[in-house]
C-alpha cells in the first residue's frame, strides 16, 4: 500500500507545550518515535493566514503576496479575510502534489477557498452570525464533498467560534479519510490559538484547549486506523506563530488624528486619512494615501520614530517596508512597520486616549497575542514520525519555509517557487 501524509497544524502551538502535549494519549502516540525540529521561525508579520500560506508554499511572504490575515485596509468586525487562493501568487503543496499524481485534500486549512485540491473544506465563515453557512462553504470549494460531509457534520459548527469549529473541522477530516482516502490530507484546528487569546499564552485553560486539540486529532487518527492506513501513515504536527502575553494596547491613530493626518467623527469612525495605521496585533503596518508625497513620508517618520522613544507607547522599532523587504521578506502597500517591545498590542482607535487596557474584543488586541517579529519568545516545533522519516533526529531551529520543500522532497517532488530548503537530516 502506498503511504499517506497526514499534515497537522495546530495553531499557536509553541515548543514549551511539547511537555504537556507528551502526557495526552493522541500527542504522546505521535511524539514517541518521532523526529522534532525545536523551534520553527515563522514569517512576519507572524499572522495565522499568512503564516499558513508560508507553510503551505514554502514562500515568504514578499514572494507568495499574503501578509495580513484580513482582506480591508480599514477595520471592522464584519470585513473579510483573506479566505481564498486567489491572491496566492505561488502553487501550494496540494498543487504540485496533484502534478505528482497524488490525491490531495485541504481541511479548514487557512486561506484555502477555491483551492484546486480534489477535497477541500474552506476555513471560512459567514459575516453574518446568523446566516447558513452552507453556500458559502459550496462556492469556496466543497460543493463536491456539501453532502456527504459538509451537511454530515454541519450541526457541530456554531459560526466560527472554538472549539466548536475545529470539532466541525475534525470530523469532517475524519469523514474524508473514511469516504475518499486522499493521499496527502492538510488539516488545521484552532482551540489553542482562540484559548491563548482569551485567558493568556499559558494558563489552565490553554492546557485544557491542548487536550481538547488532542481528542479532535485523536478522530482523524482513528479513521486512518479503521481504513487500515495507519502503517504507511506518516504524520505531521506543527505550529504556524508563538504568543506573548499583552500588557497594553498602544493606538498610534489616536496621536495621527491630533496631528492632523486623519479626519475622525464624534463616534470614531474614520472619514479620511493621510496617514493610517493598520493593526497587526504585536506589530502594525503604517500607510500613507499618497506614498509619493515626500515631505509626508519625511514627517510621518519622524513622528513614528518619536513614539519609539516613549517608553510607554511600546514601539522598539521603525521600520521602512524596505527594511522589512530586506530583514523579514515582507513587503506592502505600507510605508513603514511598527514593532511592539513584546508586551504591547497595536490598536486602531483613532480616539479617546493612545494607551488602553487589553481586552477580549478582537483578536488583535486580547491578553495573548502575536504578530510580533518571529525571533521573540518561544516558536512552533515541527514534529515528524512515519514511513518517510528519521526516528529520534533532533535539529533546534529552521524555519516554517523549509517545511513545504522537506515534504514535498519526502513525496518525489518538489515546490517549484519554494523560498525555504528541504530538511534532509529528518527524512530517510
Amino acid at each position: 500500500m502506498s503511504k499517506k501524509l497526514l499534515v497537522i497544524s495546530v495553531d499557536a502551538l509553541m515548543y514549551g507545550d511539547l511537555k504537556k502535549l507528551s502526557a495526552l494519549p493522541t500527542f504522546h502516540r505521535i511524539i514517541e518515535d518521532s523526529s522534532i525540529v525545536k523551534q520553527m521561525t515563522t514569517i512576519y508579520p507572524s499572522l495565522t493566514l499568512p503564516a499558513h500560506v508560508a507553510i503551505a508554499t514554502g514562500c515568504y511572504p514578499i514572494t507568495n503576496g499574503v501578509n495580513h490575515n484580513e482582506a480591508t485596509l480599514m477595520p471592522g468586525k464584519d470585513q473579510p479575510w483573506n479566505w481564498h487562493v486567489d491572491i496566492v501568487k505561488v502553487p501550494f503543496f496540494w498543487d504540485e502534489a496533484k502534478k505528482a499524481g497524488y490525491t490531495t485534500a485541504s481541511i479548514g486549512w487557512p486561506v484555502n477557498g477555491h483551492a484546486k485540491a480534489d477535497y477541500v473544506m474552506p476555513d471560512i465563515w459567514t459575516l453574518d452570525v446568523n446566516e447558513d453557512p452552507t453556500e458559502l462553504f459550496a462556492e469556496a470549494g466543497a460543493a463536491n464533498i456539501i453532502d456527504t460531509v459538509f451537511n454530515k457534520n454541519k450541526h457541530l459548527m456554531d459560526w466560527n467560534y472554538h472549539p466548536k469549529y475545529d470539532q466541525f473541522v475534525a470530523a469532517c477530516a475524519a469523514d474524508v479519510v473514511r469516504q475518499y482516502g486522499p493521499d496527502i490530507m492538510f488539516m488545521h484546528v484552532s482551540p489553542v490559538d482562540d484559548f491563548r487569546h482569551k485567558y493568556g499564552t499559558y494558563s489552565k485553560e490553554v492546557d485544557e484547549a491542548l487536550a481538547e486539540a488532542d481528542r479532535e486529532i485523536a478522530g482523524v487518527i482513528e479513521a486512518y486506523e479503521d481504513c487500515g492506513y495507519l502503517e504507511t501513515l506518516d504524520i505531521v504536527v506543527l505550529g504556524d506563530h508563538g504568543h506573548l502575553q499583552v500588557e497594553k494596547q498602544f493606538c498610534p491613530n489616536v496621536l495621527l488624528a491630533q496631528e492632523g493626518l486623519m479626519r475622525v467623527d464624534a463616534d470614531g469612525r474614520i472619514s479620511d486619512w493621510d496617514v493610517f495605521c493598520r493593526s497587526c496585533g504585536l506589530s502594525a503596518t503604517v500607510y500613507l494615501k499618497d506614498p509619493s508625497d515626500r515631505q509626508l513620508y519625511d514627517r510621518v517618520y519622524a513622528l513614528l520614530k518619536s513614539f519609539a522613544e516613549v517608553p510607554e507607547y511600546g514601539v522598539s522599532e521603525v521600520l521602512t517596508r524596505e527594511e522589512g523587504e530586506k530583514r523579514w521578506h515582507v513587503s506592502g502597500e505600507y510605508a513603514f512597520i511598527l514593532e511592539t517591545d513584546g508586551c504591547t498590542a497595536f490598536g486602531v482607535e483613532a480616539i479617546g486616549n493612545a494607551i488602553i487596557q487589553p481586552d477580549n474584543s478582537d483578536y488583535k488586541l486580547a491578553p495573548s497575542s502575536h504578530g510580533h517579529m518571529p525571533d521573540k519568545g518561544d516558536k512552533p516545533p515541527f514534529i515528524v514520525k512515519g514511513p518517510s522519516f528519521k526516528q529520534g533526529v533532533v535539529l533546534e531551529a529552521a524555519e516554517t519555509v523549509d517545511i513545504a520543500p522537506t515534504l514535498a522532497k519526502a513525496y518525489g517532488f518538489s515546490m517549484s517557487k519554494a523560498d525555504g530548503r528541504s530538511l534532509d537530516a529528518l527524512l530517510k
